[in-house]
């Protein structure tokens, strides 16, 4: 997700990789006028920190959990900066930024952000999409604490008026009912 803040924009996780991260921060530079000013990544899998090199290397600052970072180098990845808290709130030119751990789902790590003044939830990876009857990558989810997880995130943000999941579309709000259904069908 790319937020333009009046600073500079802040990233919600990598490209899938360094290809793809260089491209996600050429097109800011080239459509937005700005600079990417920092990373926040949601979770240790690629498809969220997989670019952490190359944003290294153009001098753009990645962070993420503690546990996120423990997570990538036990699983020899390059990590972000692991010092952002699970549950805190940061701002960045006008925009708030709220990081919230919820519980284990998709992976152990997971982490959500909230942009409260425009009602925005990113997901990521633990919100499946209306798009998709496949759960996804289950190779670190805890299918049993999964559910509870999700009923965490609604129950913190109800008053989200969109709601982006790591994969696929994100027109509908239901996409949070949608990955416990999917979870549910998981388990069978």
């Amino acid at each position: 997700m790319i937020v333009d803040t009046k600073d500079g924009v802040v990233l919600i996780d990598t490209g899938w990789g360094d290809w793809a991260t260089e491209q996600i921060v050429k097109w800011v530079r080239n459509n937005l006028h700005k600079k990417v000013i920092l990373c926040v990544s949601t979770h240790f899998h690629a498809d969220r920190i997989g670019g952490v090199q190359t944003l290294e290397k153009m001098k753009i600052h990645a962070i993420c959990t503690p546990l996120t970072a423990s997570l990538a180098k036990q699983h020899g990845v390059a990590a972000p900066e692991g010092i952002l808290p699970n549950d805190t709130t940061f701002r960045k030119g006008d925009i708030d930024f709220e990081c919230f751990y919820p519980g284990k789902g998709h992976a152990p790590d997971n982490i959500v952000v909230w942009l409260p003044q425009q009602k925005v939830l990113f997901g990521g990876c633990l919100v499946k999409s209306l798009d998709t009857d496949d759960i996804g990558n289950l190779s670190d989810a805890s299918l049993s604490e999964w559910p509870q997880t999700i009923q965490t995130v609604k129950n913190k943000f109800p008053d989200a008026a969109i709601i982006i999941p790591g994969h696929q579309g994100w027109s509908s709000t239901k996409s949070l009912d949608h990955t416990i259904e999917l979870v549910e069908k998981a388990k069978k």
